[in-house]
């Protein structure tokens, strides 16, 4: 998604875009990877960046070509004057005679911080407080089946709809979303096992994660409101799902066999000892029918 923001701001093809990975020790200081921040925080860094270049890039080729900075356009990596476009030069010309004319590199840099323009910092005391300029907002819905003699739960499908802002890459923000539903099934039912400070399931033989056998047919459906913060409107795409898979999945149950489950994991023991302090209530609800 980086790589196509610098490629719309210097109206360029992604192909001839690359994205290098810079030695920690020589790059500026970076929030990293995480909450949810690298489109909006980053993205809005490499907008900059590549504003920066472009208008760098203009004022190279006007030099070059007589013209006004202001009377050039830019268009598939080609330079040229807008009312005589066969005036122009490619990327590759403007810099070679920008370093040959004395006119140096072109260099575009780009800052960004997270919380800019905003005096809502959490409370280090209480904990109250805006932690996020742009926050992302999920449903879930699940789609399941309860084994009401074994308490077994199978996920029949999994549905989430997100607030992702503008979706600069549509295929990777589904990408993130069925990721976040995978995730948050095993967040359903996966758990440490533990006896006397001992844990019992030590290996993957005990504690199974889901598999791609095991994970339903998932939808991702993208909300698109644009941000006015972020670099052409987008936002997180990265945690907002997650938080409610475990809910839906637990209220799916409840709406199955009225048994409410309040904590994680969801267990078939749970499940059946649900069933059986209100098995009179659940029977009579379904005609006196097991099902």
């Amino acid at each position: 998604m980086l790589a196509q923001i610098v490629a719309e701001g210097l109206s360029v093809s992604l192909k001839d875009v690359r994205v290098l990975s810079g030695d920690t020790d020589r790059v500026p200081m970076d929030i990293g990877q995480f909450i949810g921040a690298t489109t909006y925080s980053a993205g809005k860094a490499v907008a900059q960046a590549a504003r920066e270049a472009r208008d760098k890039l203009c004022e190279a080729a006007a030099g070059i070509l007589e013209a006004n900075k202001q009377d050039l356009g830019i268009s598939d990596g080609r330079i040229f004057v807008k009312g005589s476009p066969h005036r122009g030069l490619t990327f590759s010309e403007t810099v070679f005679a920008a370093m040959a004319g004395g006119f140096g590199p072109i260099l575009g840099k780009g800052y960004s911080k997270v919380m800019e323009g905003t005096d809502c910092y959490p409370d280090v005391r209480t904990g109250k407080g805006r932690y996020s300029p742009a926050y992302g907002y999920a449903a879930v819905v699940a789609e399941i089946e309860v084994e009401a003699e074994s308490g077994k739960v199978k996920i029949l499908g999994l549905t989430s709809s997100h607030d992702c802002g503008f979706a600069i890459n549509p295929l990777g923000v589904e990408g993130q979303v069925e990721g976040q539903l995978s995730m948050g099934v095993g967040q359903a039912f996966e758990g440490v096992q533990w006896e006397k400070g001992k844990i019992l399931n030590p290996s993957f033989l005990g504690y199974p994660l889901p598999t791609s056998l095991d994970l339903p047919g998932m939808q991702a459906i993208l909300v698109e409101a644009a941000d006015p913060g972020g670099a052409y409107g987008a936002k997180e795409a990265g945690e907002a799902t997650i938080v409610g898979v475990s809910a839906a999945i637990a209220a799916a149950i409840y709406d199955a066999v009225g048994v409410r489950i309040r904590k994680l994991p969801i267990t078939p023991e749970e499940i059946l000892q649900g069933i059986e302090s209100h098995k009179s209530e659940f029977l009579s609800k379904k005609g006196g029918k097991n099902v």
